[in-house]
């Protein structure tokens, strides 16, 4: 839901010159912190509260710019259809893409802990 609130906003106030540039920015951003916050684990103990805290602030110090901004809200639509067909006919390779990535990802974001839980030889992760 965060993702979608972010991304209206961000379609909201970009206009066609510089939404590629809006968005790949985004992204190279988002993806950049999730990496770091991977790394972020090794600083303590994944068991304790500093990490926790850590990203409580970090969350936190995000949401001042937000709190700040004057930015007027995102027009909502009115009515809103999704047509799958039509989609396809406009963008067959993008529609196949986006699904074939969907499912990719979500396996990966939904299977990778398991798997990292499978071949770790921490026998305390388990518990």
């Amino acid at each position: 839901m965060l993702y979608l609130v972010i991304e209206s906003w961000l379609n909201e106030q970009s206009n066609n010159e510089n939404r590629g540039i809006v968005f790949s920015t985004y992204v190279m951003i988002t993806l950049t912190v999730f990496a770091v916050g991977q790394m972020m684990t090794l600083l303590y103990d994944p068991k304790g509260l500093e990490l926790f805290l850590i990203a409580g602030v970090l969350v936190s110090l995000g949401a001042v710019p937000v709190a700040l901004s004057k930015s007027p809200t995102p027009l909502q639509p009115l009515q809103v259809e999704l047509d799958l067909k039509r989609l396809f006919e406009i963008s067959p390779a993008g529609t196949i893409g986006c699904f074939a990535h969907g499912v990719a990802s979500g396996a990966f974001w939904s299977l990778a802990p398991v798997f990292t839980l499978g071949v770790s030889d921490d026998s305390s992760l388990a518990a």
